[in-house]
C-alpha cells in the first residue's frame, strides 16, 4: 500500500470524526434546540469514557515528538475496512512506562480495548502506519526515545481483530516509512556509530508470515549527527532515501539509498572513491532537499559551494547542485543562488555556471532596504546584470514600485524584489524568467515532502 492511500485513511477518518461532530451540532429539528448544548455521538462518547478510564489510573497523554503523527489521540482505518480505530499514546509509572491503547469500533459504534503495547522509554519519538507485509492491515510502528541520544523502534503486526504483538524491533538515529524499488513497503531507518562515526542504513522487510528481511549499507565515513532524511526520486526514477548528515563535526555530506539486486546501496559511494558531495566542504545550513529545486520528485544534491561575500560570514552561496542515478553516475542538474539571511534562491540559467559573483550589503541612503548585487565580466568590466531588493521599511510597497522593479515576494514584514539590469550579461534574463525561477527556502524533515 502507497503511503498516500495510508495517509488517504488516516485524514479519511479524521474527516468522518469532524463531520459527525459538525452533524451533531448543527442538524437541529426546533427552535428549542437551538439553546441546547450540542449532542456528541454516542460512539465517540464512549471512546472519551474509555479514555477517561486509563487517565484515571494515573496514566498521562504522551503524543510523538516529531514525525507527521504527533497527536496523543489518532484516527486510523487500520484494517482498510472503512471502519475507523483509535490509537492513544500514555505515559505511565510502570515498569514499561509508555503505552499505546488500540481501540476498534464495534458494530453499534462503540469503541473497546483490542490492545495495549507495553512499550520501555522515557517518551515517544515518532509513530508511523504502514502494510508491511501486504495483508491489508495496517502495522504500526512506534520510534521510542530510552536516552537524550539512544532510540530504538518496535513494529507492532496484527490480523483483522486488531491484537497487535511485537514483530521486529531495532535501534535508529532518524527512520521514515519508503517504498523503494522491488520492495512493497520497508521501514527504512539510519543508525549512527556512536563510538567512532560514521554508520548504517537499514531497509526492513516484512513478509508472509511475519518474516523479517533486512538489507543493509553503510553511511559516508565520519559521520556524527543526521540533519535530515527525505525520500525521493533520482534520475532515473527509482525512489531513494537522501540522508544528510554532519561528518566531521563540521561540514555536511548526503548518502544516497536506494534498491538493487543486491539489496541496499548508497549510490553515492558506488564510485568506489570519496563521497563527492563531500569535496567542496559544505556548510550545515544547506541541505539536499530544501524545496529549492525538487523537480518532479527528484532531488538535486547540492555538491559544489561557492560563499559569496567574506569568507568567515558570507551573505549568500552559489551552488552547483547533481542529480544521482541508481549506478552512482551524477549529471549537473542546476546553479542557483542561495541568499542566507531573508532564505530566498534563484535557479540561474545553464550558461550562467561559474560565470557571475554576487555581494550583498545595506542601502545606505534607503532605511530598511538591503541590495543583492548579481555581477558578471563584460568587456573585461564587472558590471551588475541582476539586483534583489529586500525591503523591510515603512515605504516598502513605493520602494518595490519604482521604474524597472518587480515583486518576488510580499509578506507583512518583507517585500522581495528585482530588478534587471539592461545589458549583455543580462540578455538571457527576463522577468517571467526570475519570477518562475524565484522561491523562498522551506526547510523539510522526516519525508514532508509533498
Amino acid at each position: 500500500m502507497t503511503k498516500a492511500r495510508i495517509t488517504t485513511r488516516i485524514a479519511a477518518a479524521t474527516t468522518a470524526i469532524a463531520a459527525l461532530l459538525l452533524i451533531s451540532s448543527c442538524m437541529l429539528s426546533s427552535a428549542d434546540e437551538l439553546f441546547e448544548l450540542p449532542r456528541v455521538p454516542n460512539g465517540l462518547l464512549n471512546l472519551q469514557y474509555q479514555l477517561a478510564q486509563v487517565t484515571d489510573r494515573g496514566a498521562q497523554y504522551s503524543p510523538p515528538q516529531s514525525g507527521v503523527n504527533r497527536q496523543s489521540l489518532q484516527l486510523v482505518d487500520l484494517a482498510g475496512d472503512g471502519n475507523t480505530a483509535a490509537v492513544a499514546f500514555f505515559s505511565t509509572l510502570q515498569p514499561s512506562p509508555l503505552k499505546v491503547y488500540v481501540y476498534r469500533a464495534d458494530a453499534d459504534g462503540a469503541y473497546q480495548i483490542a490492545s495495549v503495547i507495553d512499550a520501555a522509554g522515557d517518551s515517544f519519538d515518532q509513530v508511523y502506519y504502514a502494510d508491511l507485509d501486504g495483508d491489508g492491515i495496517l502495522e504500526i510502528i512506534v520510534g521510542q526515545r530510552l536516552s537524550e541520544t539512544l532510540r530504538c523502534y518496535s513494529v507492532y503486526s496484527s490480523g483483522d481483530d486488531l491484537r497487535y504483538s511485537l514483530a521486529a524491533s531495532g535501534d535508529y538515529t532518524a527512520m521514515t516509512v519508503a517504498e523503494l524499488p522491488d520492495y512493497r513497503s520497508s521501514l527504512f531507518s539510519v543508525l549512527i556509530d556512536s563510538r567512532g562515526g560514521g554508520g548504517t542504513a537499514e531497509a526492513m522487510l516484512m513478509g508472509a508470515g511475519k518474516t523479517i528481511e533486512r538489507h543493509t549499507d553503510r553511511l559516508t565515513g565520519g559521520v556524527t549527527e543526521i540533519r535530515q532524511l527525505v525520500l525521493g526520486l533520482l534520475s532515473d526514477g527509482a525512489v531513494a532515501a537522501y540522508v544528510d548528515s554532519l561528518a566531521d563535526g563540521e561540514y555536511i555530506v548526503t548518502d544516497v539509498f536506494t534498491a538493487s539486486g543486491d539489496g541496499l546501496v548508497n549510490v553515492a559511494l558506488l564510485s568506489g572513491g570519496e563521497n563527492p558531495t563531500r569535496r567542496s566542504a559544505r556548510y550545515t545550513d544547506v541541505y539536499s532537499a530544501d524545496r529549492t529545486t525538487v523537480r518532479d520528485g527528484v532531488i538535486d544534491v547540492p555538491v559544489d559551494i561557492y560563499p559569496q561575500g567574506r569568507a568567515d560570514a558570507p551573505a549568500g552561496y552559489i551552488i552547483d547542485r547533481y542529480d544521482f542515478d541508481s549506478r552512482g553516475n551524477m549529471t549537473f542538474a542546476c546553479n542557483t543562488y542561495r541568499d542566507i539571511y531573508d532564505e530566498w534562491y534563484i535557479v540561474m540559467p545553464p550558461s550562467f555556471r561559474e560565470q557571475y559573483s554576487v555581494r550583498a550589503g545595506a542601502n545606505p541612503a534607503v532605511l530598511g532596504e538591503t541590495v543583492t548585487a548579481f555581477t558578471a565580466t563584460e568587456n573585461g568590466e564587472s558590471v551588475i546584470f541582476l539586483k534583489v531588493y529586500e525591503l523591510t521599511g515603512d515605504n516598502r510597497e513605493e520602494r518595490a514600485a519604482l521604474p524597472g522593479r518587480f515583486v518576488l515576494y510580499d509578506s507583512l514584514q518583507i517585500i522581495i524584489a528585482a530588478e534587471i539590469v539592461p545589458g549583455d550579461a543580462s540578455r538571457e534574463l527576463d522577468e517571467s524568467y526570475i519570477i518562475e525561477n524565484f522561491g523562498r527556502i522551506l526547510p523539510i524533515w522526516n519525508n514532508e515532502l509533498e
